[in-house]
């Protein structure tokens, strides 16, 4: 499970090959940035958000580095929140967001994304998002039984 993409996700599609017999059967991702977000593409230039979000910052406006991330070979799901705030006063007009990205910034190739009602910080704290896992990793699992 993951949600950040410069330090977890290129590593993890580069360990994947590796971990043959137990490859995974599946990926869950928490409100990946799949592309270069507005906040990171508004705040890039600025050098408070370089001091503190350092390469991440860097990374996450980098539209060659985000258009490069793999999409999994293994099933996944996608969670994105839709709790931030919403309106003309939002950065986001109308558009679904978790405060920090819109849905449709967490897309990964064509595969749904599970809408969460919950703020950026707060996905993983999601009963339900807890409980879909589960359910989905019980059935990833026998799969892997059945093959």
């Amino acid at each position: 499970m993951t949600s950040s993409p410069g330090r977890f996700r290129p590593g993890l599609f580069h360990a994947l090959p590796r971990l043959s017999p137990l490859a995974p059967v599946g990926c869950f991702f928490l409100a990946p940035p799949s592309t270069v977000c507005r906040a990171a593409r508004y705040f890039s230039a600025n050098p408070l958000f370089q001091l503190f979000s350092g390469e991440m910052g860097r990374l996450l406006s980098d539209d060659g580095f985000m258009s490069g991330l793999p999409v999994p070979a293994v099933p996944f799901r996608v969670y994105a929140g839709t709790a931030g705030p919403r309106g003309k006063a939002s950065p986001f007009g109308d558009e679904p967001n978790d405060g920090i990205l819109a849905v449709s910034e967490t897309r990964l190739g064509d595969a749904p994304v599970v809408e969460v009602n919950a703020i950026h910080t707060f996905i993983m704290n999601s009963a339900f998002v807890a409980d879909d896992i589960a359910a989905e990793a019980r059935v990833l699992s026998a799969r892997r039984g059945q093959g």
